[in-house]
């Protein structure tokens, strides 16, 4: 909430004589996820309580909206809370499909978005489509680059890079459908790798299929990689897959 306080302090130096009420929106899910409302709530109510303390002529109203992390619902919300609440600032959405045309309104809006999630590579474009968001943590890119940095400290040159890609489901809505985190997770190393010139060889495994199925695909892709590399990435982890590399004795 650091951003909050420096926005604030600064709207504080221009109107220190005036009262404002700010009007915020939050748009993330009711629970089930790592950003839901069932978890923030009280960290949003504590932060909306020291910045009244704190800047006595301000006045916080928030709307919260549960958006579901559907790409779908959660542009709708915003443009209904845009018209008839004037938003001044947007928290979340916390997901990648829905944050992607939020951002793009806010932009268009001249309005702050503020969110812990959208760590998607895409969301660099900063130039065009998402003027307005800032995100509070890393992003997948810079995961990227932290490898990056790896490879080239031990002077690794030949890479196996196995991915996961299975489409899963992202709201209540059956349609909504799309990657999974694993799948960009995994694009910001290879994004940085293959930028780097590194030879890299993209696999995808346990696309669609269910928990027996992937444990096959995985294990023979492991044992074909293990012909071929020291180590490797893997962005699906669960007992299963531990089980299998300590079967097969990767060095993780």
């Amino acid at each position: 909430m650091t951003i909050v306080f420096l926005l604030l302090l600064q709207l504080t130096l221009s109107y220190a004589n005036s009262s404002i009420i700010i009007n915020a929106a939050i748009l993330i899910p009711q629970s089930n996820y790592r950003f839901s409302w069932d978890l923030l709530e009280p960290a949003f109510r504590l932060a909306f309580e020291s910045v009244s303390d704190l800047f006595k002529n301000f006045r916080i109203i928030y709307m919260y909206e549960n958006d579901e992390c559907s790409e779908f619902l959660s542009p709708i919300k915003a443009v209904e809370l845009h018209y008839r609440h004037d938003v001044n600032v947007y928290f979340g959405p916390v997901c990648n499909y829905p944050a992607a045309p939020v951002a793009r309104f806010t932009t268009h809006w001249k309005v702050p978005l503020l969110t812990p999630g959208a760590l998607v590579d895409a969301f660099d474009l900063k130039k065009d489509q998402y003027q307005s968001m800032t995100r509070l943590t890393g992003s997948y890119a810079h995961l990227g680059h932290f490898c990056q940095k790896i490879f080239h400290y031990f002077q690794w040159k030949n890479r196996n890079y196995s991915n996961l890609d299975i489409y899963v489901q992202q709201s209540a809505d059956p349609i909504v459908k799309g990657k999974s985190e694993e799948y960009f997770i995994c694009s910001g190393i290879f994004r940085k790798l293959k930028n780097d010139k590194f030879e890299i060889k993209s696999r995808l495994f346990g696309e669609g299929g269910n928990t027996q199925s992937i444990r096959k695909n995985l294990t023979e892709l492991l044992l074909k990689t293990k012909d071929e590399a020291r180590s490797m990435f893997t962005s699906y982890f669960s007992n299963s897959s531990i089980l299998i590399f300590h079967k097969l004795s990767f060095v993780l």
